[in-house]
């Protein structure tokens, strides 16, 4: 197993946490390229899988999975509203199961190890007012 690989995504996990309202949260988009999946399509693949096995576990799927809108600037600052997911510790923990055959191992172990070693990753959404509001961050 490649340590170096392990390292590098837990720095990167590190450093793509959000906290809102006390509640730590990666966006999908950000955890393409640290889970070794190869684009969008196929992490959201994973996301719907992951859903499914939040909801069979008697979990809200809501309390860990918001789907939201999000500014990229894409070629020559050209804004777009893309499709992203904020997703809590367990949301991405879930994500990384529903991936285990399809990415690379060592990026996966260490997704795991640090999803399970934080604990307030496991805090949960409070429902969402109905604002329609996008999201503005840098691509």
């Amino acid at each position: 197993m490649r340590h170096d690989l392990i390292d590098e995504v837990l720095a990167g996990l590190a450093s793509r946490v959000f906290v809102e309202g006390g509640c730590r949260f990666w966006f999908a988009r950000d955890l393409v390229a640290l889970a070794g999946a190869g684009e969008w399509s196929e992490i959201r693949s994973w996301i719907r899988t992951a859903m499914l096995l939040c909801s069979s576990g008697d979990e809200p799927v809501g309390s860990h999975f918001r789907r939201v809108g999000r500014v990229v600037f894409g070629h020559g600052g050209v804004p777009l509203c893309v499709e992203d997911f904020q997703m809590t510790g367990y949301a991405c923990y879930l994500a990384g199961v529903a991936g285990a055959g399809h990415s690379s191992r060592a990026a996966l172990v260490a997704m795991h190890i640090y999803m399970s070693c934080e604990t307030a990753c496991h805090l949960v959404f409070e429902p969402l007012p109905e604002t329609g509001a996008v999201l503005a961050l840098a691509s």
